[in-house]
């Protein structure tokens, strides 16, 4: 089957008909005449090339636990000097800036080293899920006011 042939199957599955003699002949005269002025088809190295060009992911371990994140934690505090209790504290409101530093580096060494949910994060922590997208994106999530006339 030729390129022109594969054309016209094409050309009648776009346009949902069978063409019969006739349209076949003006169909290929008029490939025929303008052969020339349709540009030919440049291929790119990436579509000549599929598998050259698709990224590498790291393979990411699926889970982690609350007590192998416990263990990460604490290894942070000990090279940062800082006791669990602080790191871990619960308490709303204020959090010492150095605290929410680290737990900032955490948060973010976690999401890139493990496939991890949020909400594990949020549970772990004990905090709402806005403080744990601060943690990791550097900006809480905040609702739309609604605009009212």
């Amino acid at each position: 089957m030729t390129a022109e042939d594969n054309f016209i199957k094409k050309l009648g599955v776009y346009l949902d008909t069978e063409f019969n003699s006739y349209d076949l002949k003006k169909i290929n005269t008029l490939l025929k005449e303008y052969r020339n002025e349709i540009p030919p088809v440049l291929l790119l190295e990436r579509e000549a090339n599929p598998e050259k060009f698709i990224p590498k992911l790291p393979i990411l371990p699926q889970g982690i636990s609350d007590e192998q994140l416990l263990i990460l934690a604490s290894e942070i505090c000990l090279i940062h000097k800082v006791s669990i209790n602080e790191f871990m504290q619960t308490k709303k409101g204020y959090c010492p800036r150095h605290i929410v530093q680290l737990r900032k580096e955490f948060c973010r060494n976690i999401k890139e080293t493990y496939i991890i949910q949020n909400k594990q994060l949020k549970d772990f922590f004990g905090v709402n899920h806005t403080t744990i997208s601060f943690y990791i994106y550097d900006k809480p999530y905040t609702r739309r006011k609604k605009l009212t006339a």
